[in-house]
């Protein structure tokens, strides 16, 4: 038969099987179903009532409970039509900066004045794309621009004062590269510094102390 749409995909139902013992009454499901009606219980093959005046089976959270013990060895199989799905929505004012992908956490707060010839503006961080970012002049939204890295290019000409301001959120994260000069003994790991660490000639006798001498001091070495 033919059909529009995706192709049909078909999946086994989740089956929970157990066995009486004359006694027991409730048995712990393996999920919890939506409701009463999103299983189907049966006891030696004979299906039992979920519904009416006098079901022979409740359910309460993933706990099915008969009204009367399965015989001694029956088996009792509970098939899933349904799970119930939980959506977890965060609370109010609980998703802090830690929980956002690394590129998400800086916020990109611009602002430049148009000088009446220019139309390129660099930007405090490089955003994902153009449409990260929302360009306003003299607090007018602006579409007409593209991004290049850190740069903001607008395809017109601000008059000159124009207040020109990009703000969004989502930055690309760029590898940093260390200034010259700019680590200090405290930066360094205790013993982090090894023979394996240094270069091979790299020592001078300038680097060594006024007790050792490798042969200029013969008064030292012998």
């Amino acid at each position: 038969m033919s059909y529009i749409g995706n192709p049909l995909q078909s999946t086994n139902f989740v089956t929970d099987v157990f066995t009486g013992d004359a006694a027991t009454t409730a048995f712990t499901l393996s999920r919890t179903p939506a409701s009463v009606t999103s299983i189907i219980a049966f006891i030696d093959g004979v299906k039992q009532a979920s519904i009416g005046g006098a079901g022979a089976y409740t359910l309460v959270g993933t706990t099915l409970n008969f009204t009367a013990a399965p015989p001694n060895n029956a088996v009792v199989e509970v098939i899933h039509l349904g799970v119930q799905s939980l959506v977890n929505v965060p609370s109010s004012a609980t998703v802090t900066a830690n929980s956002l992908a690394p590129e998400l956490r800086a916020v990109i707060a611009d602002q430049f004045t148009a000088n009446g010839t220019g139309t390129t503006f660099t930007l405090s961080a490089p955003p994902i794309n153009s449409n990260s970012v929302v360009v306003t002049a003299n607090g007018v939204v602006q579409y007409d621009y593209s991004v290049s890295g850190s740069t903001l290019i607008l395809n017109f000409t601000p008059v000159v004062n124009t207040l020109i301001r990009a703000a969004g959120m989502g930055n690309i994260l760029t590898t940093g590269t260390i200034t010259d000069d700019s680590v200090s003994t405290a930066k360094l790991q205790l013993n982090s510094v090894t023979t394996a660490m240094i270069a091979a000639g790299s020592v001078t006798q300038a680097k060594l102390g006024a007790d050792v001498d490798f042969g200029i001091n013969p008064l030292l070495f012998g």
